[in-house]
């Protein structure tokens, strides 16, 4: 009982991991996906990313008597090595066909956490789509590495994760803002506008300061009503003058 709660940790939790972070990397790379796997198509894209990524590169089976295998003839105490990235780069369907696999074998020795990590895979990035949407940093290196799973050397550590969860909540209230740009938000539009307002003259001795000091708010506001959602960077923040 113990080895079987040991194999269900490692083949159900560990490769999960693994599964999660190629899964967001693919995402970040064709983010058309991200708005199509917020539309119940987390089966097909998973499956593709295990495909391309699989967590588990290679499996082992001991031969414990002599057997005929195909067209071989295998002997007694030999380890059959099987690369299952070799076999699933020969599969060229993409993900809008890709959407069942054998990559976690079959019959009575298939993967035991198979279910375990197909339904936690399923929760997490569901739960992550909901909150964020993710573009690859400038900075990204894409380097595979192979140390007990095939995973990201340095995780999704370099991608731009942009707060979702924030922007749907208000979106649902009726409040809007200007459109997020990647990394920085509004900040440079932000910047360009206060450049433009400092330029211009102003009448002697006016109070009306609002449009030259607050020049974004000033303009957000006839546009999007008097709360609105505005970045700098990637954390969203309410204007309110109501």
């Amino acid at each position: 009982m113990i080895d079987e709660i040991k194999a269900l940790y490692r083949a159900g939790h560990l490769t999960t991991t693994s599964l999660l972070g190629w899964s967001v990397f693919l995402l970040a790379l064709h983010p058309v996906w991200q708005e199509k796997a917020r539309k119940e198509v987390m089966n097909m894209i998973l499956n593709e990313c295990m495909r391309l990524y699989p967590p588990a590169i290679t499996v082992t089976r001991k031969v414990k008597r002599e057997v005929r295998l195909g067209s071989m003839t295998l002997p007694a105490n030999m380890t059959i090595f099987m690369s299952i990235l070799a076999c699933t780069m020969i599969l060229k369907y993409g993900v809008k066909t890709f959407t069942s696999s054998n990559r976690r074998g079959l019959g009575p020795h298939t993967c035991v956490g198979q279910n375990f990590t197909t339904n936690e895979a399923k929760i997490a990035l569901s739960m992550i789509l909901q909150r964020y949407k993710f573009t690859l940093s400038p900075n990204y290196v894409h380097y595979p590495s192979d140390i007990f799973l095939l995973s990201p050397k340095d995780g999704a550590k370099k991608l731009c994760w942009t707060p979702f969860h924030v922007q749907f909540m208000m979106k649902s209230q009726g409040i809007q803002g200007p459109p997020y740009n990647f990394l920085h938000g509004n900040f440079k539009e932000i910047v360009e506008m206060e450049k433009d307002s400092i330029n211009d003259a102003v009448d002697h001795l006016s109070h009306d300061i609002f449009p030259r000091i607050l020049p974004h708010i000033f303009s957000w506001k006839k546009l999007y009503g008097v709360n609105f959602l505005y970045r700098y960077g990637v954390q969203p923040d309410l204007a309110s003058s109501d």
